[in-house]
């Protein structure tokens, strides 16, 4: 394979948004970083070491990894080209090496996280309002009551957000990686704060619009606030009267959270784990084992639209 490792993002050919995220995540977010390129084909690569028995009840196992994928908890790929040229590569690297957030399924793969997301078919939200069956308008409508105790406004990232930021990091049942503040001061991204009408910060969110698709990336509140104001299914609500009124065809509303998501239409979509091992009974072990501790899904279904 005719490949060649880059030392810098100035010469690839892809969104402008995607390289300024890496160019980012250099700078804020060390954790070596590389790229391949071969014509058509770009891989992003990281090391890290994380619990490969992430999505069991079993004890954590913590390994190091060359991690295929972004380095930040986003549900988008670390890949553009075909998925058989890039399990060609990974396959000849020494070690562990895991894709993450693959759109389709390697040779022998397992499931990550699925993301959620939001298809914007509405003029206003008033209309998605009304497009929604009676309890799932009912359950908004009753969030949308407690939001009459809060005050939403654009935002500068500060310390008292990123504490918000880690008070949900440290409650993650699937925890990876945790950025530092350097990142949400640096990135060109969109800050919404929740306060109390008494200005006490209770919240944020952080969005990205990028095309026609927004991202929901960060958010960050208190446990205890969460039936107090019905905080994170405001902040979810938010999100979705800002991409109506902007006119994006699309959110992504990221990975976990599935019930409350699909609840309030989102549609699930599954995303694929690679994992490969140079050592040869270790990777046949790993492959083996591997859709035995893979992510098993959410299996309610939730008809939230009346057509």
């Amino acid at each position: 394979m005719n490949i060649r490792e880059l030392e810098t993002l100035n010469d690839i050919n892809i969104d402008k948004e995607y390289t300024e995220l890496l160019d980012i995540l250099e700078k804020t977010n060390p954790c070596e970083q590389r790229y391949i390129n071969e014509e058509d084909l770009f891989i992003v690569l990281y090391k890290q070491r994380i619990n490969i028995l992430n999505f069991t009840k079993l004890f954590p196992l913590y390994i190091n990894a060359t991690i295929v994928g972004l380095p930040i908890s986003l549900s988008e790929k670390g890949y553009f080209g075909d998925e058989k040229r890039v399990e060609d590569y990974i396959n000849s690297i020494k070690g562990l090496a895991i894709v993450l957030n693959a759109d389709k399924p390697f040779s022998a793969y397992g499931k990550t996280l699925s993301t959620f997301r939001f298809y914007n078919r509405f003029a206003s939200f008033d209309e998605y309002l009304e497009c929604l069956r009676s309890p799932y308008r009912r359950r908004i409508l009753l969030a949308l009551k407690r939001r009459k105790e809060l005050q939403i406004r654009k935002a500068v990232f500060t310390d008292k957000h990123y504490s918000l930021y880690k008070s949900v990091l440290n409650r993650s049942k699937y925890p990876l990686e945790s950025m530092p503040l350097q990142f949400f001061e640096n990135w060109d991204s969109e800050i919404y704060e929740f306060l109390s009408l008494e200005d006490e910060l209770l919240g944020f969110v952080q969005l990205k619009q990028i095309g026609d698709k927004l991202y929901f990336i960060f958010c960050g509140f208190e446990k205890e606030n969460i039936k107090r104001y019905d905080i994170y299914i405001n902040m979810l609500i938010w999100i979705i009267e800002v991409g109506i009124k902007k006119g994006v065809t699309e959110i992504d509303f990221g990975q976990t959270s599935e019930e409350t998501k699909l609840k309030l239409g989102c549609e699930e979509r599954e995303k694929y784990l690679y994992i490969n091992h140079s050592n040869i009974v270790l990777d046949k072990i790993i492959k083996f084992f591997l859709p035995r501790f893979s992510y098993k899904g959410y299996e309610i279904e939730h008809r939230v639209f009346k057509r």
